[in-house]
């Protein structure tokens, strides 16, 4: 068993403040849920600590998974049946407080007879099953994610445009907004604030400021952590300062100035659609006339309604069919079994397998799936497939991306760094998926050592090309290359003998799934 690499600030420190986030919003929209739906359920539908238990447990549970060299089909179910698992004991602590064994049939009876039997409104444990399961599934939706700024972006807008909803659902409900509403938007804001910043500090460490050659890329110390700590505490301050000095008869003044020009507005747009109805309907006054006069011509027919009501009542007081006690018994169970069972699968069906090394995914790939350059590829890709498959012959599919349209000095540097992925990963030293360049660099120096500048020049020059908003000056392309002919021989000399061999089936597919632009 290999275990993942754990990287302390994208799969601990962010990962939490991103479920602190969804927990800011997701909390108060329960309890509004709850009070509209189920009035008369003193408690919550789940407990406060379980909701961030279900974000992460789905998030470790498919990782777990994902990590092992197992069909696709026994990872869904183990991630699936483990779900399953969890939401039935946060079920059953919930039903019977630790009062009766887990294994013992009496509290399902009582989880079937909840669910199944309720009197004027839904039950609170029906819509707890349903939020168990989808918190599950978005912490194994959450598995395959990267925590890019982009996506902690996404997760912050989301959340502040549902606490913006819950206010304007908390000023037409009665009853306001749900108790703690107040503390939930300060959570929101310092966690949101602290996942942007992180996020954004580690994405410009792995560009090297942006592709900027000059400079120390930026560091986690404690003077900027000081700085970021003061500077959403400020916001914070000021915020609940801004709250204290702008009271409700002041906003409420300042609504009523913004609604006399949407007033006008308002009566502007009726007297408009008044104008036109007055027209439609003085084009269309004669042709309702002549259907009036032509109606009134025809004589209206009696409808036998003698005895219908009477029929009617009498139909629907039979029953078609009359169940058992024990049948009507047994659909319950049967029903409440499908809802589990459709629930596990929709759970099995979000899973992201993935492996730590891929033997055939492409190297040197973009970060979104959405640019057109790479759809075009993979559009490009499966039309050469479909012609070597209607040929009967299998051709191999180069696992870089292609650099036709690219500016010399990018392509020349991207070539080399492909030309480099290629030979190392044929001398057993295949970069991770999820490993920076930085990262790889550590690597490759310590597998073929006493070349550390070389290395270097090689990585920075390949960020630059690949990240940089500039272009890459011509001397950092002949200082790149410099140093791939200085490392070249040694890498070279750790490839297999059968890669080496010209007439070897190995050695010639090497050199055709690793096309060389150098």
């Amino acid at each position: 068993m290999t275990l993942p690499r754990w990287h302390w600030l994208n799969d601990g420190v962010v990962p939490l403040l991103v479920v602190l986030v969804r927990l800011s919003w997701i909390w108060p929209w329960l309890e509004m849920l709850r009070r509209w739906l189920t009035g008369s359920a003193p408690e919550p539908w789940l407990p406060l600590w379980s909701l961030p238990l279900l974000l992460l447990g789905g998030t470790v549970a498919a990782r777990l998974a994902g990590e092992q060299e197992r069909p696709i089909v026994v990872t869904r179910v183990w991630v699936a049946g483990s779900g399953l698992l969890v939401i039935l004991v946060l079920i059953w602590w919930r039903l019977t407080a630790g009062q009766t064994a887990l294994v013992d049939l009496r509290w399902f009876a009582l989880l079937v007879a909840e669910v199944t039997r309720w009197e004027g409104e839904l039950s609170p444990v029906l819509f707890a099953l349903f939020v168990a399961a989808g918190l599950w599934m978005r912490g194994v939706a959450d598995a395959s994610a990267r925590r890019t700024r982009d996506d902690v972006w996404r997760t912050c807008a989301t959340a502040y445009a549902a606490f913006a909803l819950l206010a304007v659902a908390g000023q037409l409900d009665r009853g306001g907004l749900p108790a703690g509403a107040e503390q939930w938007v300060m959570v929101l804001v310092a966690s949101s604030l602290s996942a942007l910043a992180l996020s954004s500090l580690e994405l410009a460490r792995s560009v090297r400021a942006w592709g900027s050659d000059r400079g120390a890329p930026p560091a986690l110390s404690r003077d900027w952590l000081v700085s970021v700590a003061v500077v959403i505490g400020l916001m914070l301050v000021v915020g609940l300062g801004l709250g204290a000095l702008i009271t409700p008869g002041t906003a409420a003044q300042v609504l009523e100035w913004v609604a006399i020009p949407l007033r006008w507005l308002a009566m502007l747009v009726g007297y408009v659609i008044l104008a036109l109805t007055y027209v439609l309907f003085l084009i269309l006054t004669p042709l309702i006339e002549w259907l009036r006069a032509q109606l009134a011509e025809q004589e209206p027919r009696e409808v036998q309604e003698t005895g219908f009501g009477q029929q009617l009542e009498e139909l629907t007081s039979q029953s078609p069919f009359a169940l058992s006690p024990a049948a009507e018994e047994s659909l319950r169970w049967l029903g409440v079994v499908g809802l589990l069972v459709v629930m596990a699968v929709a759970i099995a069906l979000l899973v992201r397998f993935y492996r730590r090394e891929r033997e055939n995914d492409p190297d040197e790939t973009r970060e979104t799936i959405l640019t057109g350059d790479l759809l075009q590829e993979q559009m490009a890709a499966l039309w050469r497939r479909l012609r070597a498959w209607g040929r009967g012959r299998r051709r191999a599919i180069a696992p870089f991306l292609g650099l036709d349209g690219e500016e010399a000095s990018r392509r020349a540097l991207r070539a080399l760094y492909q030309q480099l992925l290629a030979l190392a990963s044929a001398a057993g030293l295949a970069r991770l998926p999820d490993q920076t360049p930085r990262e790889y660099m550590g690597r490759l120096a310590a597998r073929w050592p006493g070349h550390d500048a070389a290395w270097m020049t090689i990585t920075q020059a390949y960020i630059t090309a690949r990240y940089g908003e500039r272009l890459p000056e011509a001397a950092q392309v002949g200082a790149a290359q410099e140093a791939w002919a200085e490392v070249a021989p040694a890498v070279t000399q750790s490839q297999p003998e059968s890669a080496n061999h010209p007439d070897s089936e190995e050695g010639a597919g090497t050199r055709r799934e690793h096309p060389v632009a150098f």
